[in-house]
Order: C-alpha cells, then structure tokens, then sequence
C-alpha cells in the first residue's frame, strides 16, 4: 500500500498538470486515494502525537520551511479558519475547556498538514490574496467534515477536492507561477594553477 502510494503520489507530479503546475499535493493524493480504495490504509488523527516539545519543534521547523518558499500566509489561514472554527465551537459554543480545543490543535498530523501539506508552493494560487481565501476555504471545509461528520484526517481529504479549484483561483488572480530558485553556479570563476 506504501508503495502504491508512493507511485501514484510521484506519477501525479507528472500526468496531472494544468498551466505548468501539478495539480494535488502528491502524499495528499497518494494517501486518500488509499484510503478511499483500499481497506489497508487510515489517516490517524494522533499519529504524530501532542504536546509541547512536539508542538515547539513542529512550529519551529514549519515556520522554517514556509517562510522559505513563501508561502506563511498559506499556513496562516488555514490555522486562522480552522482553528479559529474549532475554537468558537468547542470552547464558546460547548463551553468546554481550553484543553480540548489545544489538544484538537496541537496534535502533530495538525501541524504536519498546516505547515508541510497544505503549503506546498506547487499546488498553492500563485497570487497570495488567491492563497489566503483559499486556504480559509480548506480551513472551513475541514471543520465543518471533521466536525460534523467525524471524518478522520478531514484537512487532507478537504485538501485534494480543493485543488481542482487551483487553476481557477489562478485564473482570476494573475501571479508569477512559483519557482524553485536554482543555486550559484560557479561561472567565470578564475582558474588557479597547480605548480
């Protein structure tokens, strides 16, 4: 199943392409697909764990990447639109304690999508006004699955359906399309001689 999961998440990269850009985010692909079609594979909520030393590292690292590539606003949203859902629902509405609502937030398969998943500058809008809305669309689809329908892994199912509306957002949002930048080439550099 990993295996199978891993081709279709590669292949994707390839075969399903809009405007220069693949389209899904290949492990999103490759793991619902699985899911979906197999009876082998899960998306488990608690996978990576919770905590505060998993949270810090998680955080630490993923604002790493995402301010690399560009693409916080991205994460941001999402954390915003989810997080922000989950709060007004469990705390405000239910009146239960913080500690649920942290826990919900803080697991580690959270803060892997938030920063790592749904970030990925290849399968993002190009405009970030376009990723903004978009990620606070995925956000509030993956609340409203996750809470009212209690579907596991909920982000990254709402994840693979709101790619399609990718080349849209693009579209109506005209933006550079996203490049990895290349690294210094050594060019015309003086040659020194061996005596």
């Amino acid at each position: 199943i990993a295996v199978l999961a891993s081709a279709i998440a590669i292949l994707s990269k390839y075969l399903i392409r809009i405007n220069g850009k693949h389209i899904f985010n290949p492990s999103a692909l490759g793991i619902v697909l699985m899911v979906l079609f197999t009876n082998k594979a899960w998306i488990n909520p608690g996978q990576w764990g919770s905590g505060f030393i998993l949270l810090a590292g998680i955080l630490t690292l993923g604002m790493i990447v995402v301010t690399r590539v560009q693409k916080l606003d991205v994460s941001l949203a999402f954390l915003l639109s989810f997080g922000g859902l989950l709060f007004i629902r469990q705390v405000v509405y239910l009146n239960w304690p913080a500690d649920f609502f942290i826990q919900t937030i803080s697991t580690g398969s959270v803060l892997v999508f938030s920063f790592f998943m749904i970030s990925d500058p290849k399968t993002t809008p190009n405009h970030s006004l376009a990723r903004i809305i978009w990620a606070l669309l995925v956000g509030a689809g993956a609340f409203y699955i996750a809470t009212f329908h209690f579907v596991n892994g909920a982000p990254v199912y709402v994840l693979v359906v709101a790619q399609l509306l990718v080349p849209a957002f693009d579209k109506i949002f005209k933006a550079r399309l996203f490049e990895w930048k290349k690294p210094a080439t050594l060019v015309n550099q003086p040659a020194y001689a061996s005596a």
